[in-house]
């Protein structure tokens, strides 16, 4: 990183630059988007920190120097406030968040954006919770949260969302990585008696040409892979802790069933009813603007508790 961030505000993010380089390089880095660094820089948004005066994308810096990146307003924030003001009917668990991001523990059932048909979503929730936070702390305007990664209706856990136009690409590309800088762990109960031992699945994923909701195992499909591992067993059924190594649509529900052990409750994959028995317990992440570590956890989900009681899981033995 050729910049690191020392002070944040609703409006300003402060940074102190490490080495030596232009204010076009310093904005590219951060943002990780040179379309989005060249906007900023174009509306004059980077300045030195103390002085209005407004860097161009020329601009030399000397490692130790300080600017200062102002963020913009969410368009029609006017209107988002008055959405975010709608009451919701259970108010969402909120994990962690900064100026720059936030992750929240979506219930089954919920939407994560809207499907057109005006049904709630957990944006909706994120959005009232932040127009909350704002009106406590006297902030000009309210963050537009913009999830980064995607949960089925059916499945419960971690949403990130992004709070900043500005960062929006930084995080996009973080979720795109499922090796080094993003680890994300699922719980899930499926049908069978499934092996003690770690494993892999590397099975390529495609979509169903027959049934559009459906993906399927392939060879014409995109390369995918997904560590599991059995936590434990009861009544023909198995507890399993599951690493995305790769972010297929429907992955480990594919997968799982393509072993012979869908998913418990999972209609499309698997014959069983009930509710879907996936759960995204756990997310290690690299901030892609601050560069710490940032590891989140859920309660155990009450559904599974009905079937096995909560556990201690050890993710390091899918790493």
């Amino acid at each position: 990183m050729l910049a690191r961030v020392v002070r944040t505000t609703p409006q300003t993010v402060e940074l102190q630059v490490m080495r030596a380089c232009t204010a076009q390089e310093l904005v590219n880095d951060l943002l990780g988007s040179k379309a989005m660094a060249r906007r900023v820089l174009a509306e004059q948004r980077v300045c030195v920190a103390g002085s209005a005066r407004a860097l161009g994308g020329s601009s030399r810096m000397a490692a130790g120097e300080r600017v200062v990146l102002t963020l913009a307003a969410p368009d029609g924030n006017e209107a988002s406030t008055r959405h975010a003001q709608t009451p919701v009917d259970t108010p969402t668990q909120i994990l962690w968040h900064d100026r720059f991001a936030l992750a929240a523990n979506k219930p089954c059932g919920l939407l994560v954006h809207s499907d057109g048909t005006g049904a709630p979503t957990l944006t909706d929730h994120v959005q009232a919770a932040l127009c909350r936070e704002v009106h406590d702390r006297g902030w000009p305007f309210v963050p537009t949260p913009q999830a980064v990664n995607r949960l089925d209706v059916d499945t419960s856990g971690i949403v990130l969302f992004s709070l900043t136009k500005e960062f929006q690409p930084a995080f996009d590309a973080l979720v795109s990585t499922h090796q080094t800088t993003l680890r994300k762990y699922y719980l899930a109960i499926v049908e069978g008696t499934v092996a003690r031992d770690p494993f892999t699945i590397d099975v390529p994923i495609a979509r169903d040409r027959h049934q559009a909701q459906r993906m399927r195992v392939g060879q014409s499909g995109k390369s995918s892979q997904t560590r599991v591992a059995c936590i434990d067993r009861s009544a023909g059924l198995s507890l399993v802790a599951c690493r995305l190594l790769t972010g297929r649509r429907h992955q480990i529900r594919v997968h799982l069933a393509h072993l012979g052990h869908p998913v418990l409750g999972d209609k499309l994959y698997g014959t069983s009813g009930g509710p879907l028995m996936l759960h995204a317990h756990a997310l290690d992440f690299v901030h892609p603007v601050t560069g710490e570590r940032v590891v989140l956890r859920t309660e155990w989900p009450e559904r599974f508790a009905k079937l096995f009681s909560c556990k201690d899981v050890d993710w390091s033995i899918l790493d």
